[in-house]
């Protein structure tokens, strides 16, 4: 995988994580426990890219 792919697929997540920040606000009196599992997995998702890539410079 390039790291253009790779940089690609973070920003992916990062935006698809924003849009879910934004629908849990603006839902903020109805708990949506789907929206906040999947935000928490995209977050994840993010923390395990960087640290490979941590790895890779050292």
């Amino acid at each position: 995988m390039s790291k253009e792919t790779k940089v690609n697929d973070i920003s992916k997540i990062l935006e698809d994580s924003r849009q879910m920040v934004r629908n849990i606000m603006g839902d903020s009196y109805e708990y949506n426990e789907e929206s906040l599992s999947k935000l928490e997995e995209n977050f994840q998702k993010v923390k395990n890219f960087l640290e490979v890539e941590k790895k890779k410079k050292y």
